[in-house]
């Protein structure tokens, strides 16, 4: 009996063995550092044989040092031999994960070509210790599969810090006021992005940011908030919903570079509820500079594909909207329930056809859908077009697009149509010329673009109210308040 005991505490000293699933990481825990937990459960780790998906438990009262490999290549270390989820002990408090130096230059490297990886509850940054040069989290493929197998950001932070390593935000509200007062030195933001997907000819996977927090702060010397390179296979896709991308001064905060694109990739960008502001939709913010880049070519230059785009639940702030461009591609690009707060909402430069749906949101640029190339058509309901009167006109290009409008509301004095512009634009009837009465432009605001306007009463579809992609508010109690005091 004692000799028993004896090899049970050799065993457990040694760390060659621990037969559990799931395992906990943290002080009392059974690991100290998360990728040991991660490589209990590689091939050689001692937890292999576990039933899948593995768990592990984090304590979020420590800060993680370390960086985090769940790559297949890596032996012994991130080829985990099941899907595996990673969070915090305590439902809701976030892990702080200071990432250091990994494999190609990443945080935490991300290479399943079969397994599903889950973060949940996590405030991901750069370290001090040890810095990476490209990204905080990178997910990429290692061969060539038809697996979709899927990587999930939920409830997550990931931030730049200050020069000593402190994070610039550690929650959501924090993205929607940046700190002004930091200049290019005294903050480590000296590598690539925040986010990387990546997959090749042939590969699959899908990337899914829920409840996320992309955040860096102006200037920067970054270069996408998120890049999204999806040329593998049909069916991928990338979901971002009720999460907030804030890149305020910085480049596009969500890019897509698709060089070489022979497939129909999917972006889907939803949120729960827009109408009550920012804490319930997706909201994207990029002050200087297009908020949402799609772009690529086809392998060769020639021929055409569809990518779609489908938008519902969003909020975007920035110098332009959404902008998509590269030759020979068709665009199939849905957007509704958005409030799209940019000089130029709806930007497309293309070759091929453009397939544009627009309902229920509201742009408030000085140009509402501009379209310089290629051909298709352009049908728009149920939507609010308000910006500046010195406006050349709300649609525009030189594409031979033909633009349906109807059931709008179209505030300007000026023409609907840019005058050099070749589109066909059909304006109907069920046009309200009159100004929509913006409770408020504050995208912190839960009345953001919120409709007061009389004429809007009634004047959607089917006698909806027209209220773009907020909402629409009578008379309220407060109003009339404030009207007769």
């Amino acid at each position: 009996m004692n000799k028993m005991i004896l090899c049970s505490a050799s065993l457990a000293l040694t760390g060659v063995a621990f037969a559990a699933n799931p395992v906990s990481v943290g002080p009392t825990g059974d690991f100290a550092t998360i990728r040991d937990a991660i490589a209990s459960f590689s091939s050689t780790g001692g937890n292999a044989g576990e039933t899948p998906p593995f768990i592990i438990n984090v304590d979020p009262t420590s800060t993680y040092d370390e960086a985090i490999s769940l790559d297949e290549t890596d032996i012994g270390v991130g080829d985990i031999q099941g899907s595996i989820v990673i969070q915090s002990d305590t439902p809701g408090t976030l892990v702080p994960l200071a990432a250091q130096l990994g494999g190609s230059n990443d945080g935490v490297l991300v290479i399943q070509s079969t397994h599903d990886v889950t973060f949940i509850d996590f405030l991901m940054y750069p370290s001090t210790t040890n810095a990476f040069v490209d990204e905080i989290f990178r997910v990429d493929e290692s061969a060539a599969n038809n697996d979709f197998n899927t990587v999930t950001l939920q409830n997550c932070i990931l931030t730049e810090t200050d020069a000593a390593g402190v994070p610039l935000i550690t929650d959501r509200a924090g993205a929607y006021d940046p700190p002004t007062n930091l200049d290019e030195g005294a903050r480590n933001n000296a590598f690539a992005s925040q986010v990387q997907n990546w997959c090749d000819g042939g590969e699959s996977m899908q990337l899914v940011i829920d409840n996320t927090v992309l955040y860096a702060c102006p200037p920067s010397s970054s270069g996408n908030l998120l890049r999204n390179n999806q040329v593998g296979q049909d069916g991928e896709s990338l979901t971002i919903t009720n999460s907030v991308l804030a890149y305020p001064g910085g480049s596009a905060a969500a890019n897509r570079n698709g060089t070489g694109n022979t497939f129909a990739g999917t972006w889907n960008i939803t949120g729960a509820n827009q109408n009550d502001g920012p804490d319930t939709a997706t909201v994207f913010i990029s002050t200087n500079a297009t908020t949402v880049t799609y772009e690529g070519s086809l392998a060769g230059g020639s021929g055409s594909t569809s990518i779609p785009v489908s938008y519902d639940g969003i909020l975007l702030s920035g110098t332009n909207g959404i902008q998509a461009f590269g030759s020979s591609l068709i665009w199939d690009i849905s957007v509704s329930n958005a409030i799209i707060a940019c000089p130029t909402g709806i930007g497309i430069e293309t070759n091929a056809n453009t397939n544009l749906t627009f309902d229920n949101i509201t742009v408030n640029s000085d140009e509402a859908i501009l379209i310089n190339s290629g051909a298709g058509t352009v049908t728009v309901s149920d939507s609010i077009f308000a910006g500046a009167d010195d406006a050349a006109g709300k649609f525009g290009g030189a594409s031979t697009a033909t633009v349906n409008v109807d059931f709008c509301g179209i505030s300007t004095t000026l023409p609907d149509v840019d005058p050099g512009s070749s589109l066909t634009v059909n304006v109907g009837s069920n046009i309200v010329r009159t100004s929509p009465g913006f409770v408020s432009l504050d995208i912190k605001s839960p009345l953001f673009y919120d409709v007061t306007g009389v004429d809007y009463a009634g004047a959607g579809t089917a006698s909806s109210d027209l209220d773009g992609g907020a909402d629409y508010l009578a008379f309220s109690g407060a109003r009339n308040w404030a009207v007769y005091q």
